[in-house]
């Protein structure tokens, strides 16, 4: 899938069973953040977004970035990327 390769997308090569998708980002808030993680985290590797959006942060008060996103605090999200990189 092209999107997986430009980091539009989350695709999360599997060892078996070739690409994954997380069903979840291509819900809106979700659909927009990713490609600004991306670039926020200053990385093309899915899975370094992957871990970062799932990983509690004491500075979203201990909320994962993708909680705080889904809650409609993409701003703030997106500054803790920045500073996280």
């Amino acid at each position: 899938m092209r999107e997986a390769v430009s980091g539009r997308v989350l695709g999360l090569e599997h060892v078996r069973r070739g690409m994954k998708f997380p069903g979840w980002q291509f819900e809106q808030p979700l659909r927009r953040a990713i490609p600004e993680l991306f670039r926020a985290l200053d990385t093309k590797d899915p899975w370094t977004v992957l871990h970062w959006l799932e990983t509690p942060l004491e500075s979203l008060d201990g909320r994962t970035p993708r909680m705080a996103i889904e809650q409609g605090d993409l701003p703030r999200a997106l500054s803790m990327a920045k500073f996280d990189m």
